[in-house]
Protein backbone atom coordinates (compact mmCIF):
# COMPACT_ATOMS: atom_id res chain seq x y z
CA UNK A 1 0.00 0.00 0.00
CA UNK A 2 1.33 3.47 -0.85
CA UNK A 3 1.68 6.32 1.62
CA UNK A 4 -1.34 8.04 0.09
CA UNK A 5 -3.43 4.86 0.27
CA UNK A 6 -2.50 4.41 3.93
CA UNK A 7 -3.53 7.97 4.77
CA UNK A 8 -6.75 7.59 2.77
CA UNK A 9 -7.62 4.46 4.73
CA UNK A 10 -6.93 6.18 8.05
CA UNK A 11 -8.91 9.29 7.04
CA UNK A 12 -11.90 7.22 5.91
CA UNK A 13 -11.93 5.28 9.18
CA UNK A 14 -12.01 8.61 11.05
CA UNK A 15 -14.96 9.86 8.94
CA UNK A 16 -13.19 12.52 6.90
CA UNK A 17 -15.43 14.75 4.79
CA UNK A 18 -16.02 13.90 1.12
CA UNK A 19 -14.29 17.10 0.00
CA UNK A 20 -11.18 16.20 2.00
CA UNK A 21 -11.14 12.65 0.62
CA UNK A 22 -11.54 13.97 -2.93
CA UNK A 23 -8.64 16.38 -2.41
CA UNK A 24 -6.51 13.58 -0.95
CA UNK A 25 -7.24 11.45 -4.02
CA UNK A 26 -5.68 14.20 -6.19
CA UNK A 27 -2.41 14.21 -4.22
CA UNK A 28 0.69 12.78 -5.95
CA UNK A 29 3.68 13.84 -3.81
CA UNK A 30 4.69 14.07 -0.16
CA UNK A 31 4.68 17.88 -0.43
CA UNK A 32 1.09 17.77 -1.72
CA UNK A 33 0.19 15.52 1.25
CA UNK A 34 1.61 18.16 3.60
CA UNK A 35 -0.37 20.89 1.78
CA UNK A 36 -3.50 18.75 2.19
CA UNK A 37 -2.67 18.37 5.89
CA UNK A 38 -2.66 22.16 6.28
CA UNK A 39 -5.80 22.59 4.19
CA UNK A 40 -7.71 20.23 6.52
CA UNK A 41 -5.66 20.79 9.65
CA UNK A 42 -8.67 21.12 11.95
CA UNK A 43 -9.69 17.55 11.09
CA UNK A 44 -6.10 16.27 11.11
CA UNK A 45 -5.32 17.66 14.56
CA UNK A 46 -8.69 16.83 16.11
CA UNK A 47 -8.75 13.24 14.82
CA UNK A 48 -4.95 12.71 14.84
CA UNK A 49 -4.90 11.88 11.13
CA UNK A 50 -2.22 10.88 10.55
CA UNK A 51 -0.96 10.25 14.08
CA UNK A 52 2.53 11.17 15.26
CA UNK A 53 3.85 7.61 14.97
CA UNK A 54 2.71 7.39 11.36
CA UNK A 55 4.29 10.76 10.50
CA UNK A 56 7.57 9.80 12.22
CA UNK A 57 7.70 6.50 10.33
CA UNK A 58 6.73 7.80 6.88
CA UNK A 59 8.00 11.36 6.45
CA UNK A 60 11.55 12.68 6.38
CA UNK A 61 12.00 15.31 9.09
CA UNK A 62 13.79 17.72 6.73
CA UNK A 63 10.89 17.51 4.25
CA UNK A 64 8.46 18.24 7.09
CA UNK A 65 10.43 21.26 8.31
CA UNK A 66 10.94 22.59 4.79
CA UNK A 67 7.15 22.62 4.49
CA UNK A 68 6.32 24.09 7.90
CA UNK A 69 5.72 20.97 10.00
CA UNK A 70 7.86 20.77 13.13
CA UNK A 71 7.55 17.33 14.72
CA UNK A 72 9.61 16.66 17.85
CA UNK A 73 11.82 19.59 16.82
CA UNK A 74 13.74 22.06 18.95
CA UNK A 75 14.74 25.23 17.19
CA UNK A 76 14.10 28.79 16.13
CA UNK A 77 12.48 30.15 12.95
CA UNK A 78 11.69 33.62 11.67
CA UNK A 79 8.57 34.95 9.91
CA UNK A 80 7.00 31.62 8.96
CA UNK A 81 3.77 32.12 7.02
CA UNK A 82 2.30 28.87 8.30
CA UNK A 83 3.53 26.14 10.56
CA UNK A 84 2.37 23.23 12.64
CA UNK A 85 4.34 22.59 15.83
CA UNK A 86 3.45 19.07 16.90
CA UNK A 87 4.65 16.17 18.98
CA UNK A 88 7.21 17.11 21.62
CA UNK A 89 8.54 20.18 19.82
CA UNK A 90 10.04 23.17 21.56
CA UNK A 91 10.14 26.08 19.12
CA UNK A 92 10.85 29.80 19.24
CA UNK A 93 9.06 31.63 16.44
CA UNK A 94 9.99 35.25 15.73
CA UNK A 95 7.89 37.70 13.70
CA UNK A 96 8.87 41.26 12.85
CA UNK A 97 8.15 44.07 10.44
CA UNK A 98 4.92 43.51 8.52
CA UNK A 99 5.08 39.71 8.67
CA UNK A 100 1.94 37.62 9.01
CA UNK A 101 1.94 34.13 10.48
CA UNK A 102 -0.45 31.27 11.16
CA UNK A 103 0.66 28.78 13.82
CA UNK A 104 -0.93 25.50 14.86
CA UNK A 105 0.43 24.04 18.11
CA UNK A 106 -0.64 20.59 19.24
CA UNK A 107 0.21 17.58 21.37
CA UNK A 108 2.86 18.38 24.02
CA UNK A 109 4.56 21.12 22.04
CA UNK A 110 5.95 24.32 23.51
CA UNK A 111 6.03 27.48 21.44
CA UNK A 112 7.51 30.85 22.31
CA UNK A 113 6.28 33.60 19.98
CA UNK A 114 8.16 36.88 19.77
CA UNK A 115 6.33 39.48 17.70
CA UNK A 116 7.42 43.05 17.02
CA UNK A 117 6.85 45.87 14.57
CA UNK A 118 3.48 45.46 12.89
CA UNK A 119 3.56 41.65 12.80
CA UNK A 120 0.23 39.84 12.92
CA UNK A 121 0.15 36.25 14.19
CA UNK A 122 -2.81 33.91 14.68
CA UNK A 123 -2.36 30.77 16.79
CA UNK A 124 -4.50 27.72 17.44
CA UNK A 125 -3.33 25.76 20.49
CA UNK A 126 -4.88 22.33 21.08
CA UNK A 127 -4.24 19.27 23.26
CA UNK A 128 -1.70 20.21 25.95
CA UNK A 129 0.36 22.73 23.98
CA UNK A 130 2.06 25.52 25.91
CA UNK A 131 2.30 28.97 24.32
CA UNK A 132 4.31 31.96 25.55
CA UNK A 133 3.82 35.28 23.76
CA UNK A 134 6.14 38.29 23.87
CA UNK A 135 4.56 41.04 21.77
CA UNK A 136 5.94 44.56 21.39
CA UNK A 137 5.49 47.69 19.32
CA UNK A 138 2.24 47.40 17.33
CA UNK A 139 2.43 43.64 16.81
CA UNK A 140 -0.73 41.63 17.37
CA UNK A 141 -0.93 37.99 18.45
CA UNK A 142 -4.27 36.22 18.80
CA UNK A 143 -4.37 32.77 20.42
CA UNK A 144 -7.36 30.42 20.29
CA UNK A 145 -6.58 28.38 23.39
CA UNK A 146 -8.47 25.12 23.66
CA UNK A 147 -9.32 23.67 27.08
CA UNK A 148 -6.10 21.91 28.13
CA UNK A 149 -3.58 24.37 26.72
CA UNK A 150 -1.51 26.88 28.66
CA UNK A 151 -1.01 30.39 27.33
CA UNK A 152 1.01 33.17 28.91
CA UNK A 153 2.22 36.59 27.84
CA UNK A 154 0.61 39.54 26.16
CA UNK A 155 -1.61 38.06 23.48
CA UNK A 156 -5.31 38.35 22.91
CA UNK A 157 -6.48 34.97 24.20
CA UNK A 158 -9.73 33.39 23.09
CA UNK A 159 -10.56 30.54 25.49
CA UNK A 160 -12.36 27.53 24.04
CA UNK A 161 -14.36 25.04 26.12
CA UNK A 162 -13.37 21.95 24.13
CA UNK A 163 -9.93 20.31 24.05
CA UNK A 164 -9.73 20.52 20.25
CA UNK A 165 -11.69 21.66 17.21
CA UNK A 166 -15.44 21.06 16.99
CA UNK A 167 -16.02 19.22 13.73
Amino acid sequence: MTLKENILEIACKKNACITGIDKLLEVNTAVELIDCYFRYIDFCLAKKVPNMGFIRANFDNKLLMDNGVYLDTTGKENNLKRCAVIGRSNMTLNYDGYSVGRIYAADNSKVEINASGKAYVIVDAVDTAKITVNSSDNAKVIVSAYRNTEVSGNAKIIRKKTSTYDL
